[in-house]
């Protein structure tokens, strides 16, 4: 995979990872950013799991494709990101429109399409 590529794909990563840590440990951060107000421990658990989870897996996938060279992991960060965005359209349709949906469903776009660019790189270098 060229280097510019994997570039992208550690550039694109490091946020997840950094929103991910954020969730995981510093919740006060998402409350606001995201306005969520969690309802009890559960209300915690889930974000820190669910939100944390998500999005930490999906930088640490990232980094794992770059370094094992395994564009599998690219096609696992694609399908989670897709599902997210699946899950804004629902919202969309089901809640209404919102101005603060764009820049993140930009960048989960972005990252779908720069995990695809290094996911065709890997397979073509490997034939």
């Amino acid at each position: 995979m060229k280097t510019g590529i994997k570039m992208l794909v550690l550039f694109f990563s490091i946020p997840l990872i950094i929103l991910g840590v954020l969730a995981m440990f510093v919740q006060s951060s998402h409350t606001d950013m995201f306005q969520l107000q969690p309802l009890g421990v559960f209300g915690s658990n889930t974000i820190r799991g669910v939100i944390g989870g998500l999005l930490l897996g999906s930088g640490f996938m990232m980094i794992i494709g770059v370094l094992t060279k395994n564009s599998t992991w690219f096609i696992a960060t694609i399908l989670m990101m897709a599902v997210v965005i699946f899950g804004r359209i629902i919202s969309i349709i089901a809640d209404g429109w919102s101005n603060d949906f764009i820049v993140p469903l930009v960048a989960e776009t972005v990252i779908i399409a720069v995990c695809f660019l290094a996911h065709k790189k890997q397979t073509s270098n490997q034939k």
